[in-house]
C-alpha cells in the first residue's frame, strides 16, 4: 500500500509539473523527495525532461539527473522504477566537464546494491551496451563491487551487506554487457576487491562457467593469474590454469610473471603456497624466469630478494616454499646472483636464519670469500676485539635480521656453527688475516 501511495504522489506531481501548477507540484512531492525540485527553473527542466528529452539535470551543467537523485540521495528504488516506466531516460548522468562520461540507471542501482531494480531493469528495458561500458568506470558489475559500502561498519552489518551485495554480482555475471568489459578487466577487479577468498573463488567459477575471458588486461588492472598469484588464491589459480590461463603472461607494469608474483606474495600458509607453485610450474611455468627483462631472474631471486619483515611474518611459508624449488624442481642450492653472492650469503643478508639453513640442508652454501666479509673485524686486531666489538654495538649501523642486536663477531659465530665449516675460524678472538 505504502508503495502505491508513492506511485499516486509521484503521477500527480508530473502531471502538475505537465500542466504547470508548480503550487500542487510540491504539494504531492513525497516529504524526503521535496529537495529534488525548489525552484521554477528546476520544474522546467522536469516538464522537458518528460516531454522532450526525457533527462533532467537537477543543477544545468553538472550531467546529474533527477534518476540519480532518487536513486542516490533519496535511496528509493519504487519510484526510479515508476520513472522509468513512465519513459524516464535510463541515463542518471550526462557527459560533463567534471565527469567526461555516462552512467545509467544500471550502474547506480548495481552500486546501491538494489538487486530487484537491477533485475527489472535487465529483463523489462533494453540499454544499449555502448553505453553500459564507459571509460573509467567500466560496465556495471565494477559499480557493484565498490568497497565503500563496506568501511568503518560492525562485522555484522558488512557480513549483511556482502551476503545481498554478492547476489547482485551474481545476478549481473549473467549478462554478459553487464560483466566484461572492454575497457577494464573486470574479473582481476573482482579478485582485488575487498572480500572474502571463498566469496572470490564463486565469483570466478561463475565468470568461467559464462564462457568470459580468462587471459584479459589493460593499463589499469593485471591479468587474473597474477592477481590471484598475488593473494595465492589456489582454487581460483587451479581454475583459471584449466580453462586456458597462460602461467607466463606477466603483468604490463611490472613484467613480472605469475609465478614471480607468487613468491613476492604475503602468505603464512606454507601448503597453500606450495600448492599454488606447484600448480603453475606444473602448467609450464618456468621457475628460473620468472621476470619478462634482461635480468634473468628466478624464484629464489624474488624470495630472497623480500624485506626481512616479509620473510620473518611468513618464515615457514617460505622455508617450505625454497626447499620446494630446491628438492622437488631441482634448482642449484649453489646458484649465485650477478654479483656473485651465494643464496645462502644472501639469506644471512636478508636476517633469515631458516633461509639459509634450508639452503644448506639442500646442498647449498657460502663461499669462503663471503664468510671473510661476515667476518671482517678481525682486520681490527691492533684495536683489540673487545673494543671493536663494542664499537660495533654503539653503531647505528648494526645487522638486520634475528641479530639485529649481535656484534659481528656474533653473527660470525653464528653462520660458522650452522656449516660446520672453517673450525678454524671458531676462535672469533684469534688473529686471522685475508
Amino acid at each position: 500500500m505504502a508503495l502505491i501511495r508513492e506511485n499516486d504522489r509521484l503521477q500527480s506531481f508530473i502531471l502538475a509539473v505537465r500542466e504547470g501548477n508548480i503550487e500542487q507540484a510540491y504539494d504531492t512531492l513525497p516529504s524526503r523527495s521535496q529537495i529534488i525540485c525548489r525552484s521554477y527553473e528546476t520544474c522546467q527542466c522536469l516538464d522537458d525532461y518528460l516531454q522532450e528529452s526525457r533527462v533532467l539535470e537537477i543543477v544545468p551543467g553538472t550531467g546529474f539527473t533527477l534518476l540519480h537523485r532518487i536513486i542516490y540521495y533519496e535511496e528509493s528504488p519504487a519510484v526510479a522504477w515508476m520513472l522509468i516506466t513512465n519513459e524516464a531516460s535510463l541515463i542518471t548522468h550526462l557527459k560533463s566537464p567534471a565527469i567526461p562520461y555516462d552512467r545509467t540507471v544500471l550502474h547506480e542501482a548495481a552500486y546501491m546494491n538494489y538487486l530487484d531494480l537491477v533485475e527489472r531493469i535487465l529483463q523489462q528495458t533494453r540499454i544499449l551496451d555502448y553505453v553500459l561500458d564507459q571509460p573509467t568506470i567500466g560496465t556495471p558489475l565494477i559499480s557493484a563491487l565498490d568497497d565503500e559500502f563496506i568501511e568503518d561498519i560492525t562485522v555484522d552489518e558488512r557480513n549483511q551487506i556482502l551476503r545481498d551485495n554478492e547476489k547482485t554480482i551474481m545476478y549481473l555475471l549473467q549478462y554478459r554487457q553487464c560483466a566484461v568489459s572492454a575497457r577494464i578487466c573486470n574479473l582481476s577487479l573482482l579478485l582485488e576487491s575487498k572480500r572474502d577468498a571463498d566469496i572470490k573463488e564463486r565469483f570466478t567459477k561463475k565468470w568461467i562457467q559464462q564462457s568470459y575471458p580468462v587471459e584479459h588486461e589493460d593499463y589499469n588492472t593485471w591479468p587474473p593469474l597474477v592477481t590471484a598469484s598475488t593473494h595465492c588464491y589456489v582454487g581460483i589459480i587451479k581454475a583459471l590454469l584449466q580453462h586456458g590461463a597462460n602461467p607466463n603472461t606477466p603483468d604490463r607494469e611490472y613484467h613480472v610473471r605469475p609465478l614471480g608474483h607468487l613468491c613476492n606474495s604475503i602468505c603464512e600458509d606454507d601448503g597453500q603456497l606450495v600448492e599454488a607453485a606447484r600448480l603453475l610450474v606444473e602448467a609450464g611455468a618456468d621457475p628460473s624466469d620468472v621476470e619478462k627483462s634482461e635480468e634473468k631472474r628466478t624464484v629464489l631471486d624474488i624470495i630472497l630478494d623480500k624485506g626481512r619483515q616479509d620473510l620473518e611474518s611468513s618464515k615457514i611459508a617460505y622455508v617450505k616454499l625454497v626447499g620446494f624449488f630446491l628438492n622437488e624442481r631441482g634448482m642449484d642450492a649453489n646458484s649465485e646472483d650477478a654479483n656473485g653472492r651465494t643464496l645462502f650469503a644472501r639469506a644471512i643478508d636478508r636476517g633469515s636464519v631458516a633461509l639459509a639453513n634450508e639452503i644448506y640442508k639442500s646442498g647449498g652454501g657460502p663461499k669462503l670469500d663471503e664468510f671473510k666479509k661476515t667476518i671482517s673485524w678481525t682486520r681490527k686486531k691492533s684495536r683489540g676485539a673487545a673494543e671493536f666489538i663494542q664499537d660495533k654495538e654503539n653503531s647505528s649501523t648494526v645487522p638486520q635480521g634475528p641479530w639485529a642486536d649481535c656484534t659481528l663477531g656474533q653473527r660470525a659465530e653464528f653462520v660458522i656453527k650452522l656449516m660446520g665449516k672453517y673450525p678454524e675460524l671458531l676462535d672469533i678472538f684469534g688473529p686471522w688475516y685475508e
